[in-house]
């Protein structure tokens, strides 16, 4: 049983995107943004009304959504606050810990993204593991940190 079926999460449908090619779709229609729309992530709303609904910790608005962004999410996705209010959010942040060490954290949530984003290579070195996926100007990066798995989403 995958990680995405204990957490009723549906892989994307179709065609993998070919990431040696450019995004030719909507800037704002990427499967990036399919993959935050089916989590419940509001990225499309004004961060004056993120700030409304969630508040601000910490210089940052915690993001709360119906389900699991990914498993083992330390807590919400993040956004910066202080920025302007008519806005929407356009980069996410979180860590993601499994319990392994941060570059096989790295690899275990790459493997559960792939399902969604298509396949992505995972480059390791002596420092730790980093994975990225790019469609336009929206990507998903995973990069390993002494704390676990870093996850930074952005949107345009």
């Amino acid at each position: 049983m995958s990680l995405a079926s204990l957490f009723g999460l549906r892989p994307r449908e179709g065609r993998a995107h070919d990431p040696t090619r450019p995004w030719a779709g909507p800037a704002d229609a990427t499967p990036i943004h399919g993959f935050l729309d089916q989590r419940g992530v509001p990225w499309r709303v004004p961060r004056g009304e993120l700030v409304e609904r969630f508040g601000v910790t910490d210089g940052a608005i915690p993001i709360a959504t119906p389900r699991p962004v990914l498993p083992g999410l330390v807590g919400t996705l993040t956004t910066p606050a202080g920025l302007p209010a008519s806005l929407p959010a356009d980069v996410f942040t979180g860590l993601v810990r499994l319990g392994g060490t941060p570059a096989a954290d790295v690899r275990q949530v790459a493997d559960e993204v792939s399902q969604y984003l298509g396949r992505a290579r995972v480059e390791e070195s002596r420092t730790g593991a980093e994975c990225l996926w790019r469609f336009g100007a929206a990507s998903l990066s995973l990069r390993s940190t002494p704390d676990g798995c870093e996850i930074c989403i952005r949107t345009a």
